[in-house]
């Protein structure tokens, strides 16, 4: 393979994927802004925006249990709650055109820059997410 070939098998693939995310967050209600570390490395910070805030609203609900899973190695990281705070995510009411918020757990440093992740929340999911 030539260097053009390899860079259009490498445009396609990534083409694919941002289709694949772009179906996925529709069925969500969503458009995901960013994917970030944060808190030195120790939150993972998934910001998003509604688009349909029925779809959306099961991503909000108080009882939603989102994960995001480490495409790697697996392991699931889950939101962190605590006792006077909650939850570490935006929660209530959604709004179409409006940004919201999950901060999940990263204890371990398993998920870094660059790293694959799925967001997850029962049976839909957001695969391949690049963490930046």
């Amino acid at each position: 393979m030539n260097r053009r070939e390899v860079f259009v098998l490498a445009l396609l693939l990534a083409l694919s994927g941002c289709l694949f995310r772009g179906d996925a967050a529709a069925r969500l209600g969503i458009d995901l802004v960013t994917v970030r570390l944060s808190a030195q490395r120790h939150l993972v910070d998934v910001r998003y925006r509604i688009t349909d805030p029925e779809k959306a609203a099961a991503l909000v609900a108080r009882d939603a249990k989102p994960q995001l899973l480490d495409e790697a190695s697996g392991e699931p990281l889950a939101v962190p709650s605590y006792p006077k705070m909650g939850a570490l995510r935006a929660k209530g009411h959604a709004e179409a055109g409006r940004s919201y918020f999950i901060l999940f757990e990263n204890r371990s440093g398993t998920v870094k820059s660059g790293s694959r992740v799925t967001l997850a929340l029962g049976d839909l999911k957001l695969a391949h997410l690049v963490v930046e």
